[in-house]
């Protein structure tokens, strides 16, 4: 099948000898103690054949919907899911799975999120540097009405955060992120959207955060910058404004760099978009 035959919110591709894996939120089955969600896989970015991924909740797993947003990532010889999900009486939060595939079976690395239990969080990866493994996630705008991005050191085992972290950026601050209304617990909310969360350091050493919010023209990828890791981000750009975003980077088996993000943001409408990115004048273009 081809991308556009594909019905996926945020999707993550991960390449893996020789093939790449898409992964992104689709409604799971569960099957017992196990739940199965679709994934794709293909060899040329083109044509694609539908998979699926394996998780185990046999050890009383605490959440029970809402699973959003799947990033996968090869560490330490073994793949770990970062996965957003929520239950009855419980905050929203990011759960940390761990596989010797990219397909599962997966199985929690701790009893708890790796977010903190008392923030509604969503959206949280991984980022390496020197080694070092790093942890980025949205504060959620549905609580805290300012949308927030915070990074946190982890454990080289990933299975806990070694400090209460940085907030990175908020929202309003930005200047480029509309309010916008929704729901929480039944009641009518306003507020600023911080998702997605990326961080990319440049040739020269500079750091650029990826998120995503809304603007004058819908959902986009929005461009922060700082020289240092856990400094502010300063807005810098609108790397997409199309009505698309959650966006997410690779690299191809030829070397050629390429951003992944759903498009256009309306549901049943979204698909997955892949395009050529490449690092320009120190900061992103897309091809």
């Amino acid at each position: 099948m081809k991308l556009s035959q594909i019905h996926v919110r945020d999707p993550f591709v991960l390449p893996v000898d020789g093939v790449y894996y898409l992964y992104g939120t689709i409604r799971g089955t569960r099957r017992g103690d196990t739940m199965e969600f679709p994934a794709y896989t293909s060899r040329d970015l083109t044509e694609w054949e539908e998979t699926k991924i394996t998780l185990d909740f046999s050890n009383g797993f605490w959440a029970d919907s809402d699973f959003w947003a799947p990033d996968v990532f090869l560490w330490r010889g073994k793949y770990y899911l970062f996965l957003s999900c929520i239950a009855e009486g419980r905050k929203r939060g990011t759960h940390i799975f761990v596989s010797d595939s990219p397909t599962g079976i997966f199985t929690p690395v701790s009893p708890d999120p790796i977010t903190p239990r008392d923030r509604q969080c969503l959206d949280a990866t991984l980022y390496v540097e020197d080694g070092v493994p790093y942890l980025l996630y949205s504060w959620e705008w549905l609580e805290v009405g300012n949308g927030r991005i915070v990074i946190s050191r982890l454990s080289d085992d990933l299975t806990e955060r070694l400090d209460d972290g940085v907030e990175i950026l908020d929202a309003f601050s930005s200047g480029i992120s509309n309010e916008i209304s929704g729901l929480r617990r039944g009641e009518k909310v306003s507020g600023y959207v911080t998702d997605s969360p990326l961080i990319y350091k440049t040739k020269s050493g500079r750091y650029l955060l990826l998120w995503s919010t809304f603007g004058d023209n819908g959902y986009n990828i929005a461009v922060a910058a700082s020289d240092s890791l856990t400094g502010k981000y300063r807005h810098e750009k609108l790397l997409f404004d199309g009505d698309g975003g959650h966006a997410m980077l690779f690299n191809t088996f030829e070397g050629e760099k390429k951003i992944s993000f759903h498009l256009p943001n309306s549901s049943p409408l979204e698909r997955p978009c892949l395009r050529a990115v490449t690092e320009l004048e120190n900061t992103l273009v897309i091809q």
